[in-house]
């Protein structure tokens, strides 16, 4: 699509994004986006701090017009709650809120990496 002026030089930024939906229905109107999501490799990893260096360096820039963050799916996704099928809970809405006590070594693990993220 054709690109809008007031926009230009600008980004929308979307973290954790999975699918990049958001990125991708922001971008069929002309404006830039970047989708981040440790998926996408290494350069998207947000525990690694010169990522998250290089992503505050465009805020402070004014380079980021809109930032959406989701969650990290790795801990945070609600399909852990909704399935039967699937791997069990790693939180809940209460007390467990930040980790469900006896969790297994590697589901803690998971855990403290989704606390840190957010």
């Amino acid at each position: 699509g054709r690109r809008l002026a007031a926009f230009e030089g600008k980004k929308v930024v979307e973290l954790f994004s999975g699918s990049a939906r958001l990125a991708r229905a922001v971008a069929r109107h002309g404006v830039d986006c970047e989708a981040w999501d440790i998926l996408d490799g290494p350069e998207a990893d947000l525990l690694a701090l010169r990522n998250r260096k290089r992503l505050l360096r465009d805020m402070r820039r004014g380079r980021v017009l809109f930032l959406w963050m989701g969650f990290p799916c790795t801990s945070w996704s609600m399909a852990r709650r909704l399935t039967h099928s699937g791997p069990g809970p790693l939180r809940d809405g209460g007390p467990g809120l930040w980790g469900l006590p006896n969790l297994s070594e590697k589901d803690q693990a998971k855990v403290e990496v989704g606390n840190r993220l957010l």
